[in-house]
């Protein structure tokens, strides 16, 4: 497998920013999840440019630079539940492109990839995400949060790596 210099110059310059969002989500504490999804974007982001396998390969990088370089190792847990699911999706979204008549799924397989990884920790470690008492109505409020997050999540992947990311680009000659 060859990798094409601007190819690999290009996953060179976004594994150092997604580094650097992680460094800096550990200082910037007001806006923590925003700049843990933006690093997580960058995921996304080497899909598109590289392709799916060298788009995995950039995550499992940051992952492991991720682990050496971020202070708080909560932060890049996060970042690792962001980031997988942008890779399990991008996977899903590969498939269902090259087989047309599955198009149809495209939308509810974010859904299910979502709830495969959120319902799990949602049920066996409640105390993630809320520290008071868990009970029925408590369970279906965060059940419905997460829908609804996972919507705002999305809906600003997708802006960000097939509008913004596509304008900064030309602007950058990449």
């Amino acid at each position: 497998m060859h990798i094409g210099t601007k190819k690999m110059a290009t996953l060179g310059i976004l594994l150092s920013m997604n580094q650097m969002l992680l460094i800096f989500s550990s200082f910037i504490e007001l806006s923590t999840f925003f700049i843990l999804a933006l690093a997580a974007y960058l995921v996304g982001v080497a899909v598109q440019e590289a392709g799916y396998k060298l788009g995995s390969a950039f995550y499992a990088a940051s992952i492991l630079l991720g682990f050496i370089l971020t202070p708080n190792k909560l932060y890049w847990l996060t970042y690792i539940g962001f980031g997988t699911y942008i890779i399990c999706f991008e996977g899903v979204r590969e498939f269902l492109i090259r087989h047309p008549r599955y198009k149809r799924f495209l939308i509810p397989s974010k859904y299910i990839v979502f709830n495969i990884m959120y319902l799990p920790l949602l049920f066996l470690f409640p105390s993630l995400f809320f520290t008071g008492k868990i009970n029925t109505v408590t369970m279906i409020l965060l059940i419905a949060g997460g829908q609804f997050v996972l919507y705002i999540y999305d809906r600003a992947y997708f802006v960000f790596v097939y509008q913004l990311w596509r304008g900064l680009k030309r602007k950058l000659h990449l």
